[in-house]
């Protein structure tokens, strides 16, 4: 059982989740969710992120999943449970983290319940991708052109 404590400041997890997802070209979105992203977290709310790929990179992302999480933090422990597109992991410095992967042509198999913007940036492209027709979130964390 954890001991309570003063709320951990995620800052730097988020600010390391919003510069990893602006490297990668393969990242379309990436963004907060949860109780954090509802403005509910305690001292014991783990770190909801959700990152959203091109639809012909999803499978390359979650096989490299290990080195993303790497550009968070140190991670001590990375689990699936046997879930399709999502990964548990903590860091060394005691960071508990939910990770969920989805693609933009498939948006709806996604279920991200009420978010924030990872960037207090506006994203340089068009809202809507001239590949799928559907709508990609505009918080998204990659602030590269887009065609």
């Amino acid at each position: 059982m954890r001991r309570p404590g003063p709320p951990r400041d995620h800052s730097i997890v988020v600010s390391r989740f919003v510069d990893a997802c602006s490297a990668d070209d393969r990242i379309v979105a990436g963004f907060l969710r949860g109780s954090r992203a509802r403005g509910e977290a305690d001292e014991y709310s783990d770190l909801d992120l959700c990152v959203i790929t091109r639809d012909e990179a999803l499978e390359n992302v979650m096989a490299e999943r290990e080195a993303f999480i790497g550009q968070l933090g140190e991670p001590v422990f990375i689990e699936d449970f046997g879930l399709d597109r999502i990964a548990f992991f903590i860091l060394a410095d005691g960071t508990e983290c939910e990770l969920v992967f989805g693609r933009e042509g498939a948006l709806e198999e996604v279920d991200v319940g009420p978010f924030k913007t990872s960037s207090t940036s506006t994203p340089s492209w068009p809202a809507r991708s001239s590949r799928s027709r559907r709508p990609i979130p505009t918080n998204c964390a990659n602030s590269s052109a887009r065609s």
